[in-house]
């Protein structure tokens, strides 16, 4: 605690901000979990061998943490400008390391090069669902054929 006057406005608007979130938050959960399971079918869709990383049920409702196959995660999102995304940490922002996450779960090195985490957001739509999916999709495709390009 510091000395002075305590922040009143603030501390009422902080528990006005409160009450909404908790009035809103079952149908929020719904919709993040209907959108993250669309972005997760729509990506299987586009991405063959694509993996959710963790349990299909028992995670956030807002975010995806999935495994590209054969390709790095981080080239898959430089390839996606159109999609904010994350390989891991921030900390790790300029290096390609796998997760420590990632590789804690068992997951060979190589695999887990390709993890991205992806997160929704209360003004995400189905719509933008749909349109990165396609992105992803067209990214994974791109940084897969260069990096068999260059395996030849």
């Amino acid at each position: 605690m510091r000395p002075g006057t305590e922040n009143v406005a603030g501390i009422v608007g902080l528990g006005a901000a409160c009450r909404i979130a908790l009035r809103l938050l079952t149908t929020s959960i719904e919709r993040m979990t209907e959108l993250s399971e669309a972005l997760l079918e729509r990506l299987q869709e586009a991405v063959p061998g694509l993996m959710l990383v963790g349990d299909c049920d028992e995670r956030l409702p807002n975010t995806l943490n999935v495994l590209f196959p054969a390709v790095s995660g981080r080239r898959v999102l430089e390839a996606c400008p159109r999609v904010m995304a994350s390989t891991g940490s921030a900390c790790h922002a300029e290096r390609e390391e796998p997760s420590a996450i990632v590789l804690a779960l068992g997951i060979p090195n190589e695999a887990a090069l390709g993890a991205a985490r992806l997160s929704l957001g209360r003004g995400t739509t189905m719509e933008d669902v749909a349109a990165a999916a396609a992105s992803l999709g067209a990214a994974w495709r791109l940084v897969a054929s260069r990096t068999m390009a260059q395996a030849v």
